[in-house]
């Protein structure tokens, strides 16, 4: 629900933005959304002792060296709708828009045991090549037995479980039989 709220809220914020501006507003976002995750300033900030003009001038101070209308004018309508807490999902769906139009991705590969660094690149370039895209993987040690490849933001997941791939060979041999 925040995601699409947010995505409301970034859609009018970007209208007619350049790349550069487009970061420089993810970074500002993003910055917020890192400050309000600490557990005191969400308790000042909810605080019902706290109005909403108070909230209004210190986000409004924080973000005075960006110099933008537009996103003075989204932090009022935030703090007036109180929807502070969609700071996150606003940064999270610009760095998703800035990665579009750098066409570079992150993903993750989760394995039991460590993927070396060339492996890595490979697999970047190989899929980058089907999406036409760049993509950076980071390797994830995990329990699972097997081996995941996921790209969030292009919606891509592919992984090989050993217990899967050993239950369809048994089933085509049974088929086979």
């Amino acid at each position: 629900m925040k995601d699409q709220i947010a995505k409301r809220y970034t859609d009018a914020l970007v209208d007619g933005m350049s790349l550069n501006d487009l970061v420089a507003v993810q970074g500002i976002f993003a910055s917020l959304s890192s400050t309000l995750e600490d557990e005191k300033i969400k308790d000042i900030f909810s605080s019902p002792y706290m109005t909403d003009e108070t909230r209004e001038e210190i986000l409004l101070k924080s973000v005075a060296s960006a110099k933008s209308d537009k996103v003075n004018n989204i932090i009022k309508l935030l703090v007036e709708k109180r929807r502070i807490d969609i700071f996150g999902a606003i940064a999270d769906s610009l760095a998703l828009m800035v990665a579009k139009q750098n066409k570079a991705y992150a993903g993750k590969i989760f394995a039991n045991s460590d993927i070396k660094k060339e492996t890595l690149k490979k697999f970047g370039d190989n899929i980058g090549k089907k999406v036409n895209a760049d993509v950076s993987f980071e390797s994830v040690k995990d329990d699972y037995n097997g081996v995941k490849i996921a790209v969030d933001d292009l919606g891509i997941e592919v992984s090989f479980s050993k217990s899967n791939v050993r239950n369809q060979m048994i089933q085509h041999i049974l088929k086979s039989i």
